[in-house]
């Protein structure tokens, strides 16, 4: 390989991003040979490496690689110098640069390629120590990084191993960069700890996930193959039951031919020996026998019609012994049981049947040829047809109108001598049957003559030995009979007529003169017809005629004389012909009582009998088996075992239904008898040995029974309440809702109605509200639980709140009554899963933080829709105020979702607390929306978004009344009585939902918390200490107004705004600087803590407000303090040219041990706090101390401490109403007594030299040492009282008496601030140009317009008017002190004022504000007692601020 091969090397191009212009980086090819850019500094690798080469002689591959992994060390190791000089002036740009580097690299030393990328890292690393932001944005820089870190790690292992491949030893530039090396490796090293743990904490995710998953299909699988288990076994069942049914019913079969074939051999013997009709003869000899004598015709009869009425199909083809039986039958006999039972009981019992009279069917082929010598009117010819009548027709004149088959041949026109040759097959069945055959002219209707015969007739002549069954024969045509009106008058002819007969199914004509009776039994036995069929037929019309005679009562009668008595439903005579016809066909009483008990199941069924009757039947049964074990033989026992299946079946439905079939359980004791012959039949041997798989225990048995029939009510409960769509909530809610109503009605009818029924075999109360609860808790939970039911997202809080309470009241209501039906259910395992508490907690939750959001829109619905009028109110305390209408409508959208609280009745009361409380924020914030909206005093201010009552208030401070005095608004009362009506509803939302209780539960269980935690003796300590002396926290700080701001400004007024600081020096701990506003400020580490200085320590600070010296800020800050034990609040003139002016200061104290301001700010409400400015001035701050420690009560106290505050801005609105106009009256009735001035002369007055000079009367020439007389006072201020008597009078009528003394008291102290502003000036600012000090009748003014206004406010004690000790305030007296030394010489007032015992009182700062009124107004002063005066009062301003 040549040593001369060139490659490109970008990496170099990396120095560059480290602060070197791009010119000295080389970014063309070099060969291995070639020496490096001076500019890098480095030493003579080529040389080493040529020298070590040729001694040593290893390969140029190794020795190219190490080269090339030196230059790069060298290069990272230059670059780190100089990264390390321009660290501190190039930082940001390195940052910058680093995500931009190169990745290209060489292929071919993908090591080192990694390694000089690594020192990029490395150097980026350091660079993002100080700036980590400005890297930490992209996630593929980051990576990279890492990956070129981690080469960094193995590169010492690398070079060692380079080295020693090219047998030389490492440069000392390259051994510089081992602390690199090491700073990279426990990069990675943490890096990959870090990742590493992330992996092992997804595989663990990932492996639960797994197990949830396969845990879940297992589950599914196994419930799966259960399912298919279970589905196999029932169809293993099913074909088992079918095959043994088919088993048994092939047996059944076998048996019954057997025993009708030997029943047929008997009978066939006795006809043999002339059993039966010898039978006969004997009875008409000897008589009936005693049984038989109770038999009357009239029975018989009744027998008769209920066997015609009969439409049972009988005979069937399975009632004949053989297969072609049921063939001859339809030969020979072919008509239904029911008739052959009738000729048998009416010859044997009514009236015996002579010979010929029995039936017997006849099938004749009669034919109509011809006829001739018919009679003709006039000669004329004959129409002729003929008309067929066959039937049983006993009057042949009078046919009856049914039962009568009429057939008609064909008209031959024209001739008396007509050929029809036409024929007609008849049927017939009784050897009475007639049949008439009548000749008409068709043209004239005229009657041609008839031939009647009898079917006897026909077979006698058709059975005439030579006939061979076969006779034609000219018949003469007859006349009708004498009863026909109309006269017969063309009668003559005769009529060909053919017959034919089939001989061998009809009896010869000898045949016809033996006994009917024997022959028609002769006739069933040849048929092989199994007697039994005739005998049930009997059974079944003599059981349906008693019933339908003497229909049997719901109830089994009882007998006096017996405990017990099996009754019958069959009548004597019944049971006597039954006895005749069991002897006479040879059937076993045990089949009659087998058959009879089968009939009564099938009328039971029909809900013909009642069940006493059934199980009367069934008893007999049992009775006869249990006294005669072979009282069955092989033949019947199949026919029980079939019968008493098919009323297990039946049975077992009817007990499985039993609400259906017993409606509230009726009849009486029907449900006991169902269930007792459940019982029975379980415990009969024949049907135990036909199924012996049953279990040994019947309570077993029904209980299987029970539960499956429960689980499958429950199926259909659930299918009935299904909404149609299973993801429309509210239609599941009441889907669920239905269900449980639909529960609980089951099991209170089972605890009403079913209880006593069941309760020898079952507690079927209990078993079915355990199943239902199981089955009920099963569908809640799949809608609450497992985060993929319906009724757990949030959908539902918005759409379907007030159907889920409803559902939370039903369930609670469901527990209720359940507990109470079943006392017991409490123990069970499923009632511990109804748990509806925790199902509802998280809806209700988010339900009360939803309501939270709607308190917005309750409000501006309720504002909107309000004018703000008061409403008609009721005579009753609650609506006694002139409230409006939007009040109302808030606290009703209010008490529509408390009653949701009120009716969750929690058992839990910490959480119930809880709830309450949040409801109680949802209150508080919509009190303050409303307070928000009507505060603005504008009944549109819902859309007004930032409105205060402060804005309102310095709106009107700062209007121009041009068009007269502000009247207080009656929108402004009804706010206010609306505020006041929101206190008392308030008032008793807290009283009603107990909130004390609640509170003091809280506490309770917060105590009890505490106790659990764990707090070292040195936290405890600290926290003490804190609480004592310091405050800390997050604050809210509301900068409201100040009022009497100290003037600055030429004009007297300032351009105030406030500053709030932390005290100089203010020590910030280290845990708290991540959390402080001032660790930011500070830009300092949080490692350590910072002590705050110069701005640091600044708060907040609100905006200048211009020319004003009440300025309205109405700010709001929120803050995080460090621990501080008082707050500095400044007052700032703004100055725009120059530094701000000092206007004032105060402190707010925090300390725990000198104000009580700490203890208030605990329960974290909002608190007014008045402050005092020195010089002069007064402030509103209002503070929150934001915690968690909330309580139930929490909230109900800031809605009522944010309702008293916006009725005290308000009230203050209405005020600063009034006071401009008060204000301006007072001063002008004093200004109207000031003294007038002199005329100066006309050089004076153009040059304006000389002072002015004022006469000693006022401008209505009044003396101004001349008081004024109470006349004049009254005159003077009845504007003032006549205005407030307007406004007044309108408070007094709209708002309640303690809201209206209290603007009444307020008007009082804006009078009293009138006058003190007209008797002194401030004691700071420029005093007006235009204030002179008072004369005595302007003094004596003041005294009469506080005396006029006082007994205006008192009003005689009546009424609304104030109390004296309410008027005579501290200010009112300071005042009347004031003017009583008003005109006291200087050196008294000194004295007062020097004796006075308060420091810094009100008293003496009037006396000092009289004395600076005096240096700067008063005429009668010298210059140097003006001096004197104004060094007195700045001497003391500074003893005053030393003090």
């Amino acid at each position: 390989m040549p040593m001369a091969r060139t490659r490109t090397n970008p990496n170099r191009n990396n120095v560059g991003r480290q602060g070197l212009p791009s010119s000295q980086v080389s970014s063309q090819p070099h060969s291995p040979t070639q020496t490096q850019d001076p500019s890098q500094a480095s030493p003579p690798i080529p040389k080493h490496r040529a020298t070590v080469g040729r001694s040593a002689g290893v390969s140029r591959d190794s020795m190219l690689a190490f080269d090339d992994m030196l230059r790069d060390l060298e290069n990272i190791n230059s670059t780190n110098e100089f990264d390390t000089n321009s660290n501190t002036n190039n930082t940001d740009a390195n940052n910058a640069s680093m995500p931009h580097s190169p990745r290209s690299h060489s292929i071919r030393s993908p090591s080192l390629r990694s390694n000089n990328s690594s020192s990029n890292a490395i150097n980026s690393t350091y660079s993002a120590n100080n700036n980590t932001s400005n890297t930490s944005n992209n996630a593929n820089t980051f990576h990279s990084m890492l990956r070129d870190l981690e080469s960094v790690g193995s590169m010492s292992s690398t070079i060692s191993n380079t080295a020693s491949n090219a047998g030389r030893p490492l440069p000392t530039s390259v051994a510089n960069i081992a602390s690199t090396i090491s700073i990279g490796n426990q990069i990675v090293k943490g890096e990959r700890e870090r990742r590493e743990m992330d992996r092992l904490a997804k595989e663990r995710a990932a492996k639960a996930q797994l197990a949830l998953e396969k845990e879940a299909f297992l589950k599914k699988e196994m419930d799966e193959r259960a399912e298919k288990d279970a589905l196999r076994r029932r169809e293993d069942e099913t074909r088992r039951l079918e095959s043994d049914r088919l088993r048994r019913a092939k047996l059944r079969r076998d048996t019954e031919l057997k025993d009708s074939d030997a029943r047929n051999q008997a009978l066939a013997a006795r006809m043999t020996v002339g059993g039966l009709a010898f039978a006969t003869a004997l009875r008409a000899v000897n008589g009936p026998s005693a049984d038989e004598q109770i038999i009357v015709p009239d029975y018989i009869d009744a027998v008769i019609r209920t066997l015609v009425v009969d439409k049972t199909i009988a005979p069937m083809p399975e009632d004949f012994a053989s297969y072609d039986g049921f063939s001859l039958w339809q030969s020979h006999i072919n008509k239904p049981l029911q008739e052959v039972l009738a000729d048998f009981l009416h010859s044997q019992f009514v009236q015996p049947v002579s010979p010929n009279t029995l039936p017997i069917p006849v099938d004749i082929f009669f034919k109509v040829v011809e006829a001739k010598s018919l009679i003709a009117k006039e000669g004329r010819s004959r129409d002729a047809y003929c008309r067929i009548e066959f039937g049983a027709i006993p009057q042949p004149d009078y046919p009856p109108k049914t039962g009568v088959e009429i057939f008609m041949t064909e008209t031959m026109q024209g001739t008396v001598n007509p050929v029809w040759n036409q024929h007609v097959d008849v049927a017939s069945q009784e050897l009475t049957d007639s049949i008439i055959v009548s000749v008409w002219d068709r043209r004239k209707d005229d009657f041609l003559g008839r031939v009647v015969m009898s079917v006897k007739d026909i077979v006698t002549s058709c059975g005439a030995s030579g006939s061979d069954g076969f006779v034609s024969r000219w018949h003469k045509l007859q006349p009708r009979g004498a009863s026909v009106k109309n006269k017969d008058k063309y009668i003559g002819g005769d009529l060909l007529i053919e017959m034919s007969i089939d001989m061998e199914k009809t009896p010869l004509p000898d045949e016809l003169h033996a006994d009917p009776i024997a022959q028609l039994e002769s006739q069933l036995v040849s048929c092989k017809i199994n007697f039994k069929a005739l005998y049930i037929t009997l059974l079944r019309a003599c059981l349906i005629l008693d019933i339908n005679s003497s229909p049997p009562p719901a109830t089994q009668p009882m007998n006096a004389q017996a405990a017990y008595e099996l009754i019958h439903l069959l009548s004597p005579e019944s049971i006597a012909t039954l006895k005749f016809w069991e002897r006479k066909w040879l059937i076993r009483e045990s089949f009659r009582t087998l058959t009879y008990l089968d009939l009564v199941f099938q009328k039971y069924k029909l809900y013909e009998v009642p069940v006493w009757a059934l199980l009367n039947a069934y008893e007999e049964l049992y009775g006869s088996m249990k006294r005669n074990p072979t009282w069955l033989n092989d033949y019947e026992k199949p026919i029980l075992v079939d019968t008493l299946e098919e009323m297990h079946a039946h049975y077992k439905i009817q007990v499985s239904n039993y609400r259906e079939y017993y409606p509230k359980n009726k009849p009486d004791e029907a449900l006991e008898s169902t269930i007792l012959l459940l019982r029975m039949i379980f415990k009969s041997p024949v049907y135990r040995q036909a199924h012996p798989n049953l279990p040994t225990s019947f309570r077993t048995e029904i209980k299987s029974v029970m539960l499956q029939a429960v689980q499958g009510r429950f199926k259909k409960l659930q299918e009935h309440s299904a909404p149609f769509d299973e993801h429309d909530t509210e239609a599941v809610i009441d889907g669920l809702i239905g269900l449980c109503d639909l529960l609980v009605a089951e099991l209170i009818a089972d605890y009403k109605y079913y209880r006593k029924s069941f309760e020898i075999e079952l507690d079927i109360v209990r078993m079915n509200a355990e199943v239902y609860l199981e089955k009920f808790v099963g569908v809640l939970s799949a809608q609450f639980e497992g985060g993929t039911g319906l009724l757990t997202g949030d959908d539902v809080v918005q759409k379907a709140s007030r159907s889920m309470f409803a559902l939370y009241k039903k369930l609670k209501s469901f527990d209720a009554k359940y507990c109470k039906v079943c006392p017991s259910i409490k123990k069970s395992l499923h009632y511990a899963k109804f748990r509806v508490e925790d199902w509802f907690a998280p809806f209700v939750s988010k339900w009360l933080e939803h309501l939270t959001t709607l308190t917005v829109e309750w409000v501006t619905n309720a504002v909107k829709a309000d004018k703000f009028e008061a409403m008609e109110s009721d005579t009753t305390a609650e609506d006694s105020l002139q409230h409006s209408s939007s009040i109302t409508d808030l606290f009703q959208a209010v008490y529509s979702n408390l009653d949701n609280i009120m009716d969750l009745k929690w058992s839990n009361e910490v959480q119930q607390a809880g709830f309450i409380q949040k409801f109680g924020k949802t209150v508080s914030r919509a009190i303050e929306n409303y307070c928000d909206v009507v505060g603005t005093d504008d009944a549109d201010g819902a859309d007004a978004k930032g409105a205060t009552f402060s804005n309102f208030i310095m709106s009107v401070r700062m209007q121009k009344e041009e068009s007269g005095p502000a009247d207080i608004t009656n929108e402004s009362c009804v706010k206010l009585c609306n505020l006041e009506y929101a206190r008392m509803k308030l008032d008793e939302m807290h009283s009603m939902m107990n909130v004390s209780t609640l509170a003091k539960t809280q506490v309770d269980h917060r105590a009890t918390m505490t106790l659990n935690k764990k707090t070292t003796p040195s936290a405890k300590a600290a926290s003490a200490l804190d609480e004592q002396d310091k405050v800390k926290g997050a604050f809210k700080i509301e900068l409201v107004y100040a009022e009497n701001v100290k003037p600055v400004t030429k004009n007297g007024l300032a351009n105030p705004f406030m500053v709030v600081r932390m005290p100089e020096g203010t020590v910030v701990p280290a845990q708290d600087l991540s959390d402080s506003s001032a660790s930011t400020k500070a830009n300092t580490s949080p490692s350590v803590p910072v002590i705050l200085t110069g701005n640091a320590c600044e708060l907040v600070r609100t905006r200048p407000v211009f020319d004003t010296i009440n300025p309205v800020w109405d700010e709001t800050f929120s803050t995080l303090l460090p621990p501080v034990s008082h707050l500095d609040v400044f007052l700032y003139s703004k100055n725009l040219i120059s530094s701000n002016e000092l206007c004032g200061k105060t402190l707010i104290d925090l300390s725990g041990r000198l104000s009580r301001l700490r203890q208030k700010l605990g329960d974290h409400h909002t608190h007014d706090v008045y402050i005092e400015f020195a010089p002069q001035g007064r402030g509103l701050v209002r503070m929150t101390l934001e915690g968690e420690q909330e309580d139930v009560d929490y909230w109900f106290r800031k809605s009522r401490e944010r309702l008293k505050r916006t009725q005290n801005d308000l009230l203050r609105a209405l005020t600063t109403r009034v006071s401009p106009y008060l204000r301006e009256t007072i001063v002008r009735v004093i200004k109207e007594h000031e003294s007038v001035a002199l005329n100066r002369g006309f050089l004076q007055t153009a040059l304006g030299t000389g002072s002015v000079q004022y006469s000693n009367q006022t401008a209505a020439g009044v003396a101004i040492d001349k008081p004024v007389t109470p006349a004049e006072a009254d005159s003077a201020m009845s504007p003032v009282t006549e205005y407030l008597n307007k406004n007044l009078e309108l408070l007094c009528a709209n708002l309640s008496p303690s809201m209206a003394h209290e603007v009444i008291k307020r008007l009082w102290e804006e009078v009293l601030l009138d006058v003190e502003y007209v008797l002194i000036p401030p004691l700071f600012g420029q005093i007006e140009s235009s204030r002179r000090y008072l004369n005595k009748r302007q003094v004596s003014m003041c005294g009469w317009a506080l005396s006029v206004l006082r007994s205006f406010f008192h009003a005689d004690g009546e009424a609304l008017g104030l109390a004296y000790k309410i008027l005579d305030s501290r200010k009112y007296l300071e005042l009347t002190t004031l003017m009583s030394v008003y005109f006291n010489e200087v050196p008294r007032i000194k004295r007062e004022y020097e004796l006075s015992t308060s420091v810094n009182g009100r008293p003496k700062e009037m006396l000092m504000r009289l004395v600076r009124l005096r240096a700067e107004k008063q005429e009668e002063l010298t210059p140097a007692e003006r001096d004197g005066l104004r060094k007195w009062v700045d001497v003391e301003l500074s003893r005053r601020k030393e003090r």
